[in-house]
């Protein structure tokens, strides 16, 4: 683990919300617990002790002070996110590799934890492979208690693998159409997404997923 004050990272060149640059090049990521702190601390240790997860940035170091408030990363260099690629979609990616890597990296994912807030901001893509990112609103194998996260799919009754799988769905259309249906899910849920694809007359078989 890195001893460094949170206050002196707060003071690097700012890479993006809550990541600074830091001297050696990498970044800096400062965690905000929305509760239980213990507990997140936690699941940041474990998920440090994890070694080689396919499709997942891990961290190198924990950042501590007083308590463990952070971690390193390494910084992927000739990457863009989902969210960025749909605002200016020019980058030629090979979509079908990409999809079919979102969900086999998903299912190794969950032998280890279920990720939570999977969005295009949180996906990575580097030489058409997807990357999976801010991983600190994670939530452990088994744990009953949810998590804040940037939005819900299933309010009711909730299946955090279902939900998990459902958000990477709706990751693999906006990139395959090119479009950011994650707005339409926020705004008005999935019903709101299915009618929009029908009235695309979009394949019958992405109809038959949502259904």
């Amino acid at each position: 683990m890195k001893r460094i004050a949170r206050q002196t990272v707060e003071n690097y060149q700012r890479f993006k919300h809550n990541i600074f640059w830091s001297p050696e090049h990498t970044l800096y990521k400062i965690c905000y617990f929305p509760a239980n702190t213990q507990k997140s601390i936690e699941f940041l240790k474990y998920i440090y002790s994890l070694k080689n997860v396919k499709g997942l940035l891990l961290p190198t170091e924990l950042l501590y002070d007083e308590d463990i408030y952070g971690y390193e990363l390494p910084y992927i260099s000739d990457s863009i996110d989902i969210e960025s690629f749909l605002k200016n979609p020019e980058k030629s990616l090979d979509i079908k590799a990409i999809i079919r890597h979102l969900f086999n990296f998903l299912e190794e994912i969950h032998k280890y934890f279920i990720f939570n807030d999977i969005r295009n901001a949180n996906i990575l893509i580097k030489d058409d492979t997807p990357i999976f990112i801010d991983w600190d609103l994670g939530i452990p194998i088994g744990a009953t208690e949810r998590k804040t996260c940037s939005y819900n799919v299933f309010n009711a009754s909730w299946n955090p693998i279902l939900e998990d799988i459902t958000k990477t769905f709706i990751c693999a259309i906006s990139i395959f159409y090119k479009c950011n249906f994650e707005q339409v899910v926020i705004n008005g849920g999935l019903n709101s997404l299915k009618n929009l694809l029908i009235s695309l007359n979009t394949n019958q078989e992405i109809i038959e997923c949502l259904n």
